[in-house]
């Protein structure tokens, strides 16, 4: 037995080995964020680091006891079963702990007395609520299918908080809900999109942010974000309006830049001295070519505005990167890169970078900039539930992968993009019948052609969203052609590099050193 001793003695000693325990079991969750047995393992750690603060420090004891009782609701969450006795058992010991509190503080100050009893009545009925409906789901071995929403709450927090501490590897996706959807219920679509992106991106920071179409014009409502050290995603609410992005070729030119921008800043920390950084050989080639725009045909880019066409690009150079939130970084952006024309866009316009959602169960793939739909596409994907779900991002961008191969086993087709942490690729085939169907052993294929167009607009890094049924809420708000001729802003673009059959073309965007066997 641990007896208590002069200066922290055995117990003491004891207190620092769990605390050290929990901080190398946190940082595996880190790599596994849904391993159930490492997940009940941190709760019995903090149960037991609870312990050492029973009779000590009663507030110390009643935190720890709830992060005991978060793990242990994330581990029943991610299927471990027959934890419903242990849950209830912790929620009691965190309840008469409750009620030691209230009594020593009506002992001191007897006005609060009405009030803490009132609260202790509703802490009480919540417990034994999620007591007794963990117990019943436990009682029919369906844990993992039937269990709610956590119940710990999440209060909203201040903007300033989200700043761009360990956002080298920031995700953002963008969620577009209807006009007459409540605002609750966009947070909880939110809620339940940032779940299925962090079951697959394992040690990044995520963030959804909610838009919604009032009166005619765009709102952000607000956002749902989660680090790579938290447990529970953190909600900041900010209800603003944003200036709608028009649906126009030089406004997607001028997304695909600024998106590039982003990527290059959160990955460096700093922005780019000249754009021509941006167009750098593999493998950090954030982009083929700067795009043209489409009244003058120019991408030259200048330091002052002069309306010759091309762009402006004004870096921030002495910017304090982790002071600003990461709405705040997509305004400097703005700010930073517009037309050298006139254009909507000259004085501003907002600023969502572009991203990929791919919905496996209609085998399409969709360019969304802010939710909105700029260009879709019909592709393959895997046979057997092969294509894994959750959120990714483009890690490589090759032209002409294993170019190296004799023609018959390039069988990646003309371009091909890798995605984060999987030996899985959106890339070109030459088995065109295999588009719109499930074949593959889990890429995503598409033809030729549009691998080659897809290819020119989306920046190293891009937010790669892939689901099975639309299941994440998204309402898939997509824009109609803009005339009767001209389409999607994604159907005008043209490839920069030439095809492989008509030359060496794409050589700087090339990796000559790898043979890759991406499941094809």
């Amino acid at each position: 037995m641990i007896r208590f001793l002069k200066g922290g003695g055995v117990v003491e000693k004891e207190r620092l080995v769990v605390e050290q325990e929990i901080r190398n079991y946190e940082q595996l969750l880190k790599q596994k964020p849904n391993d159930a047995y490492l997940l009940r393992w941190l709760a019995f750690k903090y149960s037991q680091l609870a312990s050492f603060f029973e009779k000590t420090d009663p507030i110390q004891y009643q935190k720890k006891l709830i992060k005991a009782i978060q793990y242990l609701e994330l581990a029943t969450r991610y299927g471990y079963e027959g934890l419903a006795n242990e849950h209830f058992q912790l929620w009691q010991k965190l309840k008469s702990q409750q009620i030691i509190t209230m009594q020593k503080v009506n002992a001191k100050n007897p006005f609060l007395k009405a009030f803490l009893l009132i609260a202790l009545g509703l802490f009480i009925l919540f417990c034994s609520s999620v007591g007794w409906f963990l117990f019943d789901i436990n009682e029919k071995k369906s844990v993992a299918r039937e269990l709610p929403e956590m119940r710990t709450s999440v209060p909203p927090i201040d903007e300033k908080e989200l700043t761009l501490i360990d956002t080298n590897q920031h995700r953002v996706s963008y969620l577009r809900i209807d006009e007459g959807i409540e605002e609750s219920e966009g947070y909880k679509r939110a809620k339940e999109r940032i779940e299925l992106m962090r079951e697959s991106a394992l040690d990044e920071s995520l963030e959804v942010v909610i838009l919604q179409r009032r009166n005619g014009f765009d709102y952000e409502l607000g956002s749902v974000s989660v680090s790579k050290s938290q447990i529970e995603p953190l909600i900041a609410k900010r209800y603003k309006k944003a200036a709608t992005l028009p649906v126009d070729q030089d406004a997607f030119s001028l997304t695909i830049l600024r998106s590039a921008i982003y990527h290059y800043v959160l990955n460096t920390k700093q922005f780019p001295h000249s754009l021509e950084e941006l167009t750098q050989p593999f493998p950090n080639n954030y982009l083929s070519s700067i795009p043209k725009d489409q009244q003058f045909s120019q991408n030259e880019i200048k330091q002052k505005y002069d309306g010759t066409g091309g762009w402006v690009y004004e870096p921030q150079q002495d910017l304090n990167l982790n002071t600003l939130t990461m709405s705040e970084l997509r305004q400097v952006i703005s700010e930073s890169v517009y037309p050298n024309f006139y254009h909507t866009c000259t004085k501003g316009c907002t600023f969502q970078p572009i991203e990929i959602h791919i919905d496996q169960s209609i085998h399409k793939l969709s360019i969304l900039i802010g939710g909105v739909s700029f260009g879709e596409m019909s592709v393959g994907i895997g046979k057997y539930d092969a294509t894994p779900e959750g959120s990714f991002y483009i890690s490589k961008r090759v032209a002409f992968p294993n170019h190296q191969l004799q023609e018959k086993n390039r069988y990646f087709g003309t371009r091909g993009m890798e995605l984060s942490g999987l030996n899985v690729a959106i890339h070109g085939t030459y088995v065109e019948e295999s588009i719109g169907r499930s074949l593959s052993n889990g890429c995503i294929r598409l033809f030729n052609k549009d691998i080659e167009k897809l290819f020119e607009v989306i920046p190293l890094f891009t937010t790669v969203f892939i689901e099975n049924g639309n299941i994440s809420g998204s309402d898939g708000h997509v824009v109609d052609s803009l005339d009767g001729n001209q389409g999607k802003p994604f159907d005008n673009i043209i490839p920069s590099i030439a095809p492989f059959a008509n030359g060496s073309g794409g050589g700087r965007e090339m990796d000559a050193k790898t043979i890759y066997e991406w499941l094809n």
